[in-house]
Formats: C-alpha cells, structure tokens, sequence
C-alpha cells in the first residue's frame, strides 16, 4: 500500500504532465515555489516530503476538490478530475468502467455544490451524483466536452434539490 507522501508525488507528477505540459518550474509558480524545493521531493536522493500544506496549496492552485491530492488515483489506472481548465483532463484512449464514472460523478457533483454556495443535503448530493453518473453511462470517454456539458448543467443540477 502508498503512504501519502508517493500519492501526494503522484498526483503531482500527474499534474504536472497534464496541467503544466510536464514543465515543473510551472507547476513552482503556480505554487510559488522554488523548483529546487519539488525537485527534492520528487527527488529519491532527499528526505523532504511532500506535506500536507503543500498537498491544500495544491488542490487551490490547481482548483481540485479538497482532499484531492491525498486519494489515490492510481487504483484503476484512471485519473479523472473535474475541473475544465486542464489541458487533458483523462486520457480519452482508455475505457472507463462504471465505478471510474461513479468515482468521477461524486467528484464533479461535490465541485459544482461548493461552487454554489448553497446549503445542500446528503440526499440533495446523492441526487446530484446520481444524475451526473446517468450522464457519464452513455459516454465513452471523460474528457473536457463531457466535463463541460456537465458544469452546464450545473444551475439546473442545484435547483433540482433546493
């Protein structure tokens, strides 16, 4: 099993590939880091670990959902976020099985409540997930087009359960 810290590196690298273009001095920036300091966490060689107030920088740079950096992705070789300012938001070339779209539709459904601002409960989020997931069943693929039809439901998706 990983510890947090090789989730935490995980993620990041993932990050860094699909979000940065795979340049981690942009990936410093965006954090306002020193690319000396990630290149030691990624590094075998040093001790730093990757900590938990960098993992929280992280997901608010990157606009991930809390606790994003810390679950573990990796488990069914899928790596699905639910923001649509990624360049590659999935890899489209892979198939995705029901759970991957359950997993992404709990994901996609707890951003679109937090960006509301509303006051939603756990029935109104079961109701919300269970839509997106409907939505996810009759696609493909998890990229940017199926994200966005998505969030352009999102108004629509909060008045369902206020």
């Amino acid at each position: 099993m990983k510890d947090t810290n090789q989730i935490y590196i995980e993620n990041a690298k993932f990050i860094i590939e699909n979000e940065c273009g795979g340049n981690t001095s942009a990936f410093a920036r965006k954090l306002n880091t020193h690319k000396s300091y990630i290149y030691q966490i990624f590094s075998k060689k040093h001790k730093s670990k990757f900590s938990r107030a960098l993992a929280e920088k992280t997901e608010k740079a990157f606009k991930k959902p809390s606790g994003w950096m810390g679950t573990d992705h990796n488990t069914n070789t899928t790596h699905a976020t639910n923001t649509t300012n990624t360049k590659n938001i999935t890899n489209t070339t892979k198939e995705y099985s029901d759970f991957d779209k359950l997993v992404f539709s709990i994901k996609i459904g707890l951003d679109i409540i937090d960006r509301s601002n509303k006051k939603v409960g756990h029935e109104g989020v079961a109701k919300i997930c269970a839509v997106i997931y409907e939505m996810l069943l009759g696609e493909d693929t998890m990229d940017k087009k199926v994200v966005k039809k998505i969030e352009k439901n999102a108004a629509s998706l909060i008045r369902l359960v206020a």
